[in-house]
């Protein structure tokens, strides 16, 4: 990003935005209105189409970053639906599982349970944390389909626990790849944000040169720019950036 400084003695400056709906806004505003204008009186570096060109490439990462969060959104609430009916699922099996295994509780291990032996014997540790109910609930599916139809639990249906741990993975995935798209989408805004922000800069001191005998004036606020007045003396090497 380049930093202008417009008329460093005059009684106006412009006040540059820096937030991305701010730039994107200044871009629109400053589109919408130099396409209002005859040719000849369009700036001519950098021309409109360029900054158009530039807005349209940062609004369009700007869609996809909030793209991206919107389906991160619905897969997170979807995978915390479904996750809140595998767990009462889950411990309704685990119940099941240490009485069908009572005698060596080791066994529980095949399904994705920790066991732990002491001086009492073996005792099963329940998962805690949500990583631990999906991998339990993974490696119950894989246990119980392992097994002959008439060995495996009844209830809950290995049908209905295989249906909740696919939908689990997908919601997961589907997560992640939302994540993915909103942070690649808004590193890439960045850039082209910064870009547009040059280009917009370079206008205004185009229209100041050419159009305002280098004074800064309220007329480029046609063009969407914010223009204040000075409230303190000019710094002595120019304008401090605001």
């Amino acid at each position: 990003m380049i930093a202008i400084k417009i008329d460093n003695d005059g009684s106006y400056i412009v006040r540059w935005p820096s937030r991305p709906q701010t730039i994107l806004q200044l871009g629109a505003a400053y589109v919408a209105y130099e396409s209002s204008l005859p040719t000849i009186k369009q700036v001519l570096t950098p021309s409109l189409a360029i900054i158009q060109g530039a807005l349209a490439a940062a609004q369009a990462e700007q869609a996809s970053a909030g793209n991206g969060e919107a389906s991160r959104a619905i897969a997170a609430e979807t995978y915390r639906q479904t996750f809140a009916i595998a767990k009462v699922k889950l411990n309704q099996a685990l119940l099941q599982l240490k009485a069908k295994y009572a005698a060596n509780q080791a066994q529980l291990e095949n399904w994705g349970l920790d066991t732990v032996s002491s001086l009492n014997g073996i005792s099963v540790r329940k998962p805690r944390y949500d990583k631990e109910w999906a991998t339990f609930l993974d490696m119950y599916v894989a246990q119980e389909t392992s097994l002959d139809a008439a060995a495996r639990l009844a209830d809950p249906p290995l049908a209905e626990m295989t249906a909740l741990n696919i939908a689990l993975k997908a919601a997961d995935a589907a997560r992640q790849a939302g994540r993915n798209q909103r942070e690649s989408a808004v590193q890439t805004r960045s850039v082209l944000l910064d870009e547009l922000l040059d280009l917009l800069q370079l206008a205004a001191l185009a229209i100041v040169v050419t159009q305002e005998g280098r004074v800064v004036t309220s007329k480029l606020q046609s063009w969407g720019y914010e223009v204040v007045q000075r409230t303190s003396p000019p710094a002595p090497n120019g304008e401090p950036a605001p």
